[in-house]
């Protein structure tokens, strides 16, 4: 008799595939990719270095678990449709019964018609490294690259240090010196206690218990949370009121070397990075989470590169998000603002970004070969500052990791 809702010995098929031969190659593939990450260490030594294959290792792991989770719930799912298409129909799933005589022929093979596959993707690394450009800007505000990053995270020009970042809940230096401006910037408009004492202009926040030193000229010298009480009143922070004016124009000072070391996509972060921003960038990563899984789960056999190289990237995507548990668990868990590895979870999101804008391109040539033909070559300049916006983030993270 026909089957009604689906092909079950494909559906039989995909259950097995699921967890044994496609899960193999794909674990396979990320296995072959952090062996020759740490083969490096035979060439490429330093702290960064050791940082990159240490962070690379965690990527692989946390994409493997997340990967199990996916696909060992995706299978439970596609078993208990199979059942009950089964049960609804009286069609068994033994080769007995589905012979070429008893089920319905396949229709033949064509090309996936699913860009939203590769479209959510895109459209969350856009909004995620458009906002990593955004903190970026704010780091030139430090003297340094070297005392950011120990004041976030501790190292040789704070040997005894805590880390600050942590106290702040940034999760890189970028999103820690973004944090360090605004908290400036936000000083006169919401009252928090401002002294000045010769060019250091000291501010605090006693409701959040938080301090940030400033020069007179924008730039940053500390921002963390104070561990002891009367911090605010110790004699190393004396001071007096800040001059009419004084307050409003240090803190111009440092919109200026932020506005001038911000570019285009850079703006776009700053503007995603506001509460309406934030909730958009929440529906952007369930959409993205779940085009990997579609990936992943369906991948297209006319994909860039094939459909193994389409599976790692949705795989790669998915590490940097961080999605570690089942497909619901992991669209409720997910973060918008998410930087799981400090600076190399924007390579590989920037980088599994630019793979799906060519393999979106890729497989829907035609039709957009059509499209060009009537709006003109507008649409390839907008496409190419996009992706030059994405492939600066990346760059510029590379580089931080690469010193």
């Amino acid at each position: 008799m026909p089957v009604v809702g689906a092909d079950l010995a494909e559906l039989s098929l995909l259950v097995t595939r699921l967890g044994g031969r496609d899960r193999g190659e794909l674990a396979a593939a990320l296995d072959t990719m952090n062996a020759t990450v740490q083969d490096s260490a035979a060439w490429w030594t330093g702290e960064h270095a050791d940082r990159f294959r240490g962070d690379f290792a965690v990527f692989v792991a946390t994409t493997n678990r997340g990967l199990d989770a996916v696909l060992s719930q995706a299978a439970q799912v596609t078993q208990q449709n199979l059942r009950a298409i089964s049960t609804a129909t009286g069609a068994s799933t033994g080769p007995a019964v589905l012979t070429a005589d008893t089920m319905p022929a396949s229709p033949p093979a064509t090309p996936r018609p699913d860009p939203f596959a590769d479209a959510a993707p895109i459209a969350y690394a856009g909004y995620f490294t458009s906002r990593q450009a955004w903190f970026r800007s704010t780091t030139g505000l430090w003297a340094s690259p070297d005392i950011l990053h120990d004041h976030a995270w501790g190292g040789a020009t704070r040997p005894d240090g805590p880390p600050h970042a942590p106290d702040f809940g940034a999760s890189s230096e970028q999103e820690y010196a973004k944090q360090a401006y605004q908290f400036f910037a936000d000083a006169e408009p919401r009252g928090y206690l401002v002294k000045v004492r010769g060019h250091t202009i000291r501010v605090y926040d006693p409701a959040t218990n938080s301090f940030g030193s400033y020069a007179d000229d924008g730039t940053v010298r500390t921002f963390f949370k104070p561990a002891s009480e009367g911090y605010w009143d110790h004699p190393q922070n004396n001071g007096s009121p800040p001059a009419d004016g004084q307050l409003e124009t240090a803190v111009d000072a440092a919109s200026q070397r932020v506005d001038d070391a911000s570019t285009w996509f850079s703006r776009v972060g700053r503007v995603m990075d506001t509460p309406a921003g934030r909730l958009g960038g929440r529906a952007l990563t369930v959409l993205g989470v779940a085009g990997d899984v579609i990936t992943i789960v369906d991948p297209s056999p006319h994909a860039l590169g094939g459909p193994t190289a389409e599976r790692v990237a949705a795989a790669a995507n998915l590490g940097a998000m961080a999605v570690t548990a089942g497909p619901v668990a992991g669209l409720l868990a997910a973060n918008a603002a998410v930087d799981w590895v400090p600076v190399a979870g924007e390579v590989v999101l920037a980088g599994t970004a630019l793979y799906f804008a060519g393999d979106l391109i890729y497989e829907n040539r035609e039709a957009i070969g059509h499209a060009l033909s009537w709006t003109g070559h507008e649409t390839v300049h907008v496409a190419g500052d996009v992706v030059h916006g994405l492939a600066s983030g990346a760059s510029h993270a590379w580089h931080s990791l690469f010193g």
